[in-house]
C-alpha cells in the first residue's frame, strides 16, 4: 500500500503501472501444530494451491514461516490469482483445499485458545460453584 498526499496528485502525472494486468495476490495466515516439518508443510501447502483452478501458475506460490504464536506456527502463505474480483470465491477454494491436504496429512491445525478469568465482585458470594464457567465453541 502506498500513500500519496492529494497534494502530490494533483501537481504530477500518475502511470499505473500494473493497468492493464488485473492479476491479484492474495494472501491467508494459518497456525499448524508445533513439531511439524516445516519444509514438508510448504510443499504440501505449495502443491495444493498450484492445484486450484484460478491460482496463476507462472507466479509463485510462498509459504512464509511468520512467528511462533499460541499455540501454533504461524504462516503467511501467498498466491497469484487473475482478478481482485475473483478473491473471496479464491479464499474459499485454497483454505478448503489446505484444510483437507493438511488433514490427509495428519498435520493439525490447532484450534485458537482463550485464558478466561472470572473476578468474584464480592467476596460475600457464597455459591460453591461461582467459578465455574463452561465455554462452547
Amino acid at each position: 500500500m502506498v500513500i500519496v498526499p492529494n497534494s502530490v496528485i494533483s501537481k504530477n502525472q500518475i502511470v499505473n503501472y500494473t493497468f492493464p494486468d488485473p492479476r491479484y495476490r492474495v494472501q491467508i495466515e494459518i497456525g499448524v501444530e508445533y513439531g511439524v516439518k516445516l519444509p514438508l508443510v510448504r510443499k504440501i501447502i505449495t502443491e495444493t494451491i498450484r492445484g486450484v483452478d484460478g491460482v496463476i501458475l507462472e507466479k509463485p506460490v510462498d509459504v512464509l514461516f511468520l512467528e511462533f504464536g499460541d499455540p501454533a506456527l504461524i504462516l503467511r502463505v501467498r498466491w497469484w490469482i487473475n482478478s481482485y474480483l475473483d478473491t473471496r470465491r479464491m479464499f474459499d477454494k485454497v483454505n478448503e483445499a489446505i484444510y483437507d491436504a493438511l488433514n490427509e496429512a495428519k498435520i493439525d491445525l490447532p484450534p485458537k485458545m482463550y485464558d478466561v478469568r472470572i473476578l468474584r465482585e464480592s467476596p460475600d458470594i457464597q455459591d460453591p460453584n461461582a467459578n465455574d464457567l463452561t465455554i462452547l465453541d
